[in-house]
């Protein structure tokens, strides 16, 4: 089994030096940044493949691959079942195209919908400098099953009204502060809350995506997962925070 792994890490390392090599042959502008994010509920931990090279390896569930590197142009995107495999095997759970302009350095791309139906929602990242003292914020709806949604205060006071699947709110900037946050189906006051976000913490500098995911109806309890990271272009990071 030890072997196993070791050759496992020895292939990460192989496909990271070949896009590397790949990225390197292009001019410093085309170098995109792409974070995947595993929001398909009922799907087991996955492999993401770009171009048929292994990019990602055993993404949970409610987990992204973190920031990585890609040329522009158009590129072809495999989801499986994660594998000891370096190469795409069995029946894969997406396929996809994904085409990279270097109009939009930094993007997000959400792997969501259900088993029968799943896709993929690509989403640029502003990660221009925030004015003194802000956090930028946005949000974005991956329960499929869900009706459009509204990110309250715990006071009641909106944040965010009438976000619909698969769609993200627009980034705006905000004071940053630490917050108890409520998501309800649009309209809807806090009581009837299918996701409660306490002690958000929304800091000075950074950048913050809200991810709504699971089900709200089916097996896969609502969660979010917010993406946090320094608002800087030139080296983009994020942290995960899941709350269930």
């Amino acid at each position: 089994m030890k072997q196993r792994f070791a050759l496992l890490a020895a292939i990460m390392l192989l496909v990271g030096s070949v896009v590397g090599v790949r990225v390197s042959a292009q001019s410093a502008s085309a170098i995109l940044r792409v974070d995947f994010v595993h929001a398909l509920p009922g799907a087991p931990a996955v492999d993401i493949f770009v171009d048929n090279l292994l990019a990602a390896h055993n993404m949970a569930f409610g987990s992204t691959s973190g920031y990585l590197n890609i040329s522009e142009g158009a590129h072809k995107v495999i989801v499986t079942a994660t594998s000891n495999s370096a190469q795409p095997s069995g029946t894969p759970l997406l396929s996809t195209s994904l085409t990279l302009s270097k109009s939009e350095p930094t993007l997000l791309v959400v792997i969501q919908g259900t088993l029968s139906a799943p896709d993929a929602a690509i989403f640029d990242q502003d990660l221009t400098a925030t004015a003194s003292g802000k956090a930028r914020f946005t949000a974005i709806n991956a329960i499929a099953d869900a009706p459009s949604l509204d990110v309250l205060y715990a006071n009641g006071k909106p944040l965010i009204q009438a976000l619909k699947y698969g769609q993200v709110f627009g980034a705006f900037d905000i004071p940053a502060a630490v917050s108890d946050l409520l998501i309800v189906p649009s309209g809807s006051d806090a009581s009837a809350a299918l996701i409660k976000a306490d002690q958000t913490a929304l800091v000075a500098g950074t950048q913050n995506t809200l991810i709504a995911l699971g089900t709200s109806g089916g097996d896969v309890k609502p969660s979010v997962l917010l993406l946090s990271g320094a608002a800087d272009s030139n080296a983009p990071t994020d942290v995960l925070i899941r709350m269930v």
